[in-house]
């Protein structure tokens, strides 16, 4: 009889228990209410701040970046001629010896109109690469360049390949700036500069050679035309 008594009274607790628990769930005291409520505004300051603090990182880290960057394109503006020099020395390189010993030697424009193009463009592009802006004057300047490349005895990537020796020319005259530690990251962002001008390189290089074959094909059939009206002449005779 006292176990079944026992029992009893031990389910009963139990059950009742299970009802307060359940009535908290619905119905909460107020004091548990505030202290949640407080919880919760103590989370969402600590986010905020966590975002902000996140947000202040990114926005250091870009303008460290955008610091680094500008002194790299100074540092590279302020040994632009020796620089160019070098540019133009190995463009010069992808020649025959005779070629680079005239265009060397002779600085009038007019009896070495080759060299001449070649030292006024290479230092536009490079100027606009150092300002971050490649427009129609970069463009221009490449199409000079390649219009006479393209006509010369250059595989496509030869012809184009000058372009990437800037990297040489700048890693020759900076090697000990550019290895600095907070000048790497924005020696790598510049050579991608470089690359994606050699894209557009190709792109105006491919152009010219088009223009080439049409003019070929277009002379080839005005050559046909004259035959063939030659020989109708022939025949009224």
């Amino acid at each position: 009889m006292r176990f079944w008594t026992s029992f009893f009274i031990m389910r009963s607790s139990i059950f009742s228990r299970l009802l307060k628990n359940a009535h908290l769930q619905r119905c909460s005291h107020p004091s548990s209410l505030r202290r949640t409520s407080k919880y919760a505004s103590l989370l969402r300051i600590s986010g905020a701040l966590h975002l902000g603090i996140s947000e202040q990182s990114e926005k250091n880290d870009f303008f460290s970046k955008l610091l680094d960057s500008m002194a790299l394109e100074n540092l590279l503006l302020q040994n632009k001629t020796t620089i160019l020099k070098r540019w133009f020395d190995l463009i010069l390189e992808t020649y025959p010896a005779d070629t680079v010993a005239l265009m060397r030697k002779e600085q009038n424009q007019f009896k070495n109109p080759v060299g001449a193009t070649f030292s006024r463009e290479i230092e536009t592009v490079f100027k606009q690469l150092c300002e971050r802006v490649q427009n129609g004057e970069c463009r221009a300047s490449l199409d000079a360049i390649l219009k006479i490349r393209s006509v010369q005895d250059f595989s496509p990537s030869k012809a184009v390949g000058f372009i990437f020796q800037l990297k040489k020319a700048i890693e020759e005259t900076l090697k000990g700036e550019i290895c600095r530690e907070q000048n790497i990251e924005a020696w790598r962002a510049f050579q991608s500069r470089i690359d994606a001008l050699a894209l557009q390189a190709f792109d105006v290089y491919m152009g010219c050679r088009e223009k080439i074959c049409e003019i070929r094909v277009n002379q080839a059939k005005a050559e046909k035309e004259m035959a063939l009206r030659m020989m109708e002449r022939m025949n009224k005779k």
